[in-house]
């Protein structure tokens, strides 16, 4: 009986000849399916990217908002993003880097301020903004001690969701220094809009992505510089009672240049694209311009450390500082006369 079943579908190459097809049908079959398993558990040597460990801390100010420094990277990004933070607010001078925040799903708006007072104009701004932008809101400046609390404050007392009286424990906790006097005034005389002058102030044209901050911070450095110059026009005889706001004055005109050579530096890939293009831009980025922006910060650094001495060293060095300010004014003044 196992003879006669055996032979009788005996195996012929003319029967192996007509199955052919159906064993290339099979092995194809076979193929599609190990194909799709790999597909599926995706491929074995797979490089997974790290994600780094974020570099910032978002300080909370309110349920709401909260502060820090920039945001350097995608781990960075994806911290913010995991607290709910969907848009942020950069009162920084440097270009902000939309792209990385937009992979994470967030929006910037682009507010920069230096180191001088907050006017209402832009105080209005940020308490509107923190006030009706959607989702968490982080605000950052650079190092996010300074002008980002201070930025804030004025935000969240501007649109009522914070309290004035806690504004010195928070510029103590954010490690504010108080040198920068007439920015943390600012925090200082904050108080809350009426609502109907929230309600009615614009915030639709608040996002400057194509707006250079070169113009408006120099604008802040008419007042300081002119009195800083005029106060050793007078043969080096500076008085007690002006001499703490001639070194505010220096110190607020080195940090503005310090803003504007990081600018300049995050700018110069977008302005030379637009040189190579044939379009006509505002502020030159040439390396002549950054060398001289880096020198008159240095000018700057020198004179406020000058004035920072004790009393009794002032005299000794008054000479030197005025040396030092007729340079700064004279830099001043080459510069405008070869980029505005």
């Amino acid at each position: 009986m196992h003879r006669a079943t055996q032979h009788r579908y005996p195996v012929t190459a003319s029967r192996i000849k007509r199955l052919f097809p159906v064993i290339i049908l099979f092995l194809i079959l076979v193929c599609s399916q190990m194909t799709r398993g790999q597909e599926d558990d995706g491929p074995i040597d797979t490089v997974v990217t790290e994600i780094p460990e974020p570099s910032i801390t978002a300080k909370p100010l309110t349920k709401n908002v909260f502060y820090g420094a920039t945001p350097n990277h995608q781990g960075d990004f994806q911290y913010l993003k995991d607290r709910g933070v969907k848009t942020i607010i950069s009162v920084d001078a440097a270009t902000p880097d939309r792209e990385l925040a937009k992979k994470h799903s967030i929006s910037y708006v682009h507010l920069p301020i230096g180191y001088q007072q907050i006017e209402t104009p832009r105080a209005l701004d940020l308490s509107k903004a923190t006030a009706t932008l959607p989702g968490k809101i982080y605000i950052h400046c650079h190092l996010g001690k300074h002008r980002a609390p201070v930025a804030a404050i004025v935000a969240c007392v501007g649109n009522g969701s914070l309290d004035p009286e806690s504004i010195a424990d928070i510029l103590e906790q954010a490690e504010t220094d108080f040198s920068y006097e007439a920015l943390v005034r600012s925090a200082q005389i904050a108080r809350k809009f009426s609502d109907q002058r929230l309600q009615y102030h614009d915030i639709s044209g608040l996002d400057a992505e194509n707006k250079n901050p070169t113009t408006e911070f120099m604008s802040q450095l008419v007042k300081p510089a002119d009195r800083l110059f005029r106060a050793f026009r007078t043969r080096y005889s500076i008085q007690p009672d002006v001499l703490p706001n001639i070194t505010h004055d220096a110190l607020m005109i080195a940090e503005t240049f310090t803003e504007l050579c990081r600018s300049i530096d995050a700018a110069t890939i977008e302005i030379n694209s637009k040189q190579n293009t044939g379009q006509r831009t505002a502020n030159p980025s040439t390396p002549t311009y950054r060398e001289r922006m880096i020198k008159t910060r240095d000018t700057a650094l020198a004179i406020h450390q000058k004035l920072s001495l004790p009393p009794s060293n002032q005299a000794f060095g008054l000479a030197e500082t005025s040396n030092l300010v007729k340079k700064l004014e004279q830099q001043c003044t080459d510069c405008h006369r070869d980029h505005r």
